[in-house]
């Protein structure tokens, strides 16, 4: 390789003359010349099919080959001359950066090439944890923080179906536990509803939950307990106004056997009045007949012995009722009349007498 040709970067714009820059360059042209034979390997890889699997290690190969060149060649060169000037170190700089950079670029090239079934590996991994994550992550909060990839496919699966079953079974035990809170909720409310129905409620029914009740159902019985209710309500009126009947009847009736009781009373008192009233008039004709019966003895006694005159006396003053038991009221009034006649008689009789 002449060395006009590796001379792209100019030495004098480091100021250094051609001499001194031929100097510098010492062993890099043959350095050059073995990067040349890489590159037509280097050309040939690249060509080749990339899903081979003998590719991979021919560009392995190739690249750290090349590697070599630059860091053995190239970049020893570099560190060796560099030392040696200042200005000729920039001068170096250049050229290192310009033969080692197209070294690291068919380096770069040739790991493409030679990592290509492991960066499609990871590409295709990549693309797996994406699946992966969006078809779990509706079961899995944390998903995409997941390393999913990683897993193989039946493990994967075990995994998937076990976090699907796991979130499943929540929908369905919230899902329970709502519709439990509903129900419950529902009972409380038609509880509340039948409080003052409850008295009138079946018994089966007052032990049940009543949110498990279908809504016909509900409304049937509480319509029937309303009912029910407003029947009782109607019969206790009922029994009320009865009572009060009953109660005013009786009120009556007890008047009524008081004013019975108070006039039979009231006769018993008259007729034990007009009892002894009779008695006593008893008493008096029985007095007046024993005082009538001794005048009539002194009369006899006398009347042996008197003038005619005075026997006269002695036989009206002889003269009585005789006496009577249980006579009635009206009957002793008439007796007493007829007492009263006869000593009204008795007084005319006597007048008349002294009269002869």
């Amino acid at each position: 390789m002449k060395k006009e040709e590796l001379l792209i970067v100019n030495p004098t714009e480091f100021g250094i003359e051609e001499p001194q820059a031929n100097q510098i360059l010492g062993n890099l042209p043959s350095i050059i010349e073995e990067r040349n034979s890489l590159i037509d390997r280097y050309k040939k890889v690249m060509s080749l099919d990339i899903e081979d699997s003998d590719t991979y290690e021919l560009a392995r190969e190739v690249r750290l080959l090349i590697r070599d060149n630059r860091t053995k060649g190239i970049e020893q060169w570099h560190r060796i001359n560099k030392d040696v000037f200042l200005r000729g170190g920039q001068f170096v700089d250049a050229l290192k950066r310009q033969h080692a950079d197209y070294n690291k670029q068919m380096e770069e090239d040739l790991l493409v090439i030679e990592k290509h079934e492991e960066i499609e590996n990871q590409k295709r991994l990549d693309q797996l944890q994406i699946d992966r994550a969006e078809s779990i992550s509706l079961y899995l909060e944390d998903a995409f923080q997941k390393d999913l990839s990683s897993m193989d496919d039946d493990v994967w699966n075990a995994y998937f179906n076990t976090r699907k079953k796991e979130y499943e079974d929540k929908i369905i035990a919230d899902k329970k536990r709502i519709e439990e809170e509903k129900i419950h909720e529902l009972h409380r409310k038609r509880q509340d509803e039948l409080i003052d129905l409850w008295s009138y409620l079946p018994e089966d029914f007052k032990s049940i939950n009543m949110g498990h009740v279908s809504d016909v159902e509900f409304k049937s019985v509480k319509n029937k307990a309303e009912k029910d209710k407003v029947q009782h309500e109607l019969d206790q009126e009922n029994i009320r106004l009865e009572n009060e009947k009953l109660k005013k009847e009786q009120h009556e009736l007890d008047k009524k056997h008081k004013a019975e009781k108070d006039a039979y009373e009231e006769k018993i008192k008259k007729q034990e009045e007009e009892s002894n009233k009779i008695k006593e008039q008893q008493k008096l004709i029985e007095k007046a007949n024993i005082e009538a019966k001794k005048a009539k003895e002194e009369a006899d006694k006398i009347e042996k012995n008197a003038p005619e005159k005075e026997r006269l006396y002695k036989a009206i003053d002889s003269l009585s009722l005789p006496k009577i038991d249980n006579l009635s009221i009206d009957n002793m009034d008439k007796l007493t009349i007829l007492s009263e006649k006869l000593t009204s008689y008795k007084k005319w009789a006597k007048k008349l007498i002294e009269e002869i």
